[in-house]
């Protein structure tokens, strides 16, 4: 579990490194380029604009403003850090 989770951090930082900077419908977002569904890490929404219909958008980046705003990374991490430490206790009897 966190060599899966050391993975998916790497592949963040591949998408970080690879997408740019914009502003849509008045918000902060990092355009990729990459065919991957929207998300959104921390403070930064991930989306592909080209993947969308316009009135889609507006939708899609309001959505990720909750998730960002609610500190969903967050939960996630904390999951995904319980999964590392639940499955050394298996491993190791802990």
């Amino acid at each position: 579990m966190a060599t899966r989770l050391a993975i998916q951090f790497l592949s963040l930082l591949k998408i970080y490194r690879r997408s740019k900077p914009a502003n849509l419908f008045h918000c902060n977002v990092r355009v990729m380029s990459e065919d991957a569904n929207p998300f959104s890490f921390w403070q930064s929404i991930y989306i592909n604009p080209s993947h969308h219909e316009h009135n889609e958008l507006q939708s899609i980046i309001a959505h990720e403003q909750i998730h960002v705003k609610q500190w969903h990374t967050l939960d996630i991490l904390l999951a995904e850090i319980s999964l590392v430490f639940i499955g050394l206790t298996r491993e190791f009897g802990l």
